[in-house]
């Protein structure tokens, strides 16, 4: 079962986990 969200929600989370690493500080908080 694949949702729209699940899908949306993974691509916010990779580019979140890329931001981080760019920035390497941490201060970009995703709740998931």
């Amino acid at each position: 079962m694949v949702h729209k969200e699940d899908e949306n929600a993974k691509n916010t989370k990779m580019k979140a986990i890329f931001l981080w690493k760019k920035h390497q500080r941490g201060y970009i908080v995703v709740n998931i």
